[in-house]
């Protein structure tokens, strides 16, 4: 494995609580640098070795030639590092990156790194068609860790924990728990037609009333 210990047990909890994030690789990514930009933010040890500038957004470069050339041997590796030596960040912080990461459409997330400094430094010479455009730790701003601390004020642990993330073709629709297990055919197709007209900002909050009724905020 090309990936540090570090990424490697990040990415074993992940897998252990919500492997379908993996399964994308522009996601997992996404919810790697989330993961280091919030440490970064809240003065916790934080690991930006190896991060590339890609016109998607930032890349960790190794874990991304295990997630392409030997993605079992990467789950494999993942888990076991994380069963035995369990995360080496606070839960919530990797918590509230795979929220982030379900919360927004893949382009919103490009859109959200294209913000951060650490990526602008590099974004002529990424643009430029350059390959391979490292970035560097050295420009994670103030403004980068302002950025990631008000995905912190706005999704706390106890909101992520009651809260389920509802998809329909664009737009993410943000449920209580118990009323996204009470969505019907019905409640879904009318998600579906509404995502249809577009102009919603995600993520939607959303609830059902006592006569069943879909109701957003």
């Amino acid at each position: 494995m090309h990936a540090s210990k570090r990424k490697l047990a990040i990415t074993g909890w992940l897998l252990e609580n919500k492997p379908e994030t993996f399964r994308s690789s522009l996601r997992y990514q996404k919810f790697l640098f989330f993961c280091e930009s919030i440490c970064a933010a809240e003065g916790e040890p934080y690991e930006f070795g190896g991060l590339k500038g890609y016109r998607k957004g930032p890349v960790f470069g190794a874990i991304w030639k295990d997630y392409t050339r030997e993605k079992d041997a990467l789950k494999k590796s993942a888990l076991a590092a994380y069963m035995e030596n369990g995360l080496p960040v606070p839960e919530r912080y990797v918590a509230l990156a795979e929220f982030v990461c379900n919360a927004f459409t893949e382009d919103e997330l490009s859109d959200i790194t294209h913000r951060m400094d650490i990526w602008k430094a590099g974004k002529e010479r990424i643009e430029s068609g350059e390959p391979h455009v490292q970035l560097s730790a050295s420009d994670f701003s103030e403004s980068d860790a302002d950025l990631v601390r008000e995905f912190a004020m706005a999704f706390p642990p106890s909101f992520i924990e009651r809260k389920r993330v509802v998809r329909s073709g664009g737009t993410r629709y943000l449920f209580d728990a118990e009323d996204a297990a009470r969505l019907t055919e019905s409640h879904k197709e009318e998600l579906c037609r509404l995502d249809s007209f577009g102009g919603f900002e995600n993520p939607v909050y959303s609830y059902i009333d006592e006569r069943g009724v879909l109701v957003f905020d």
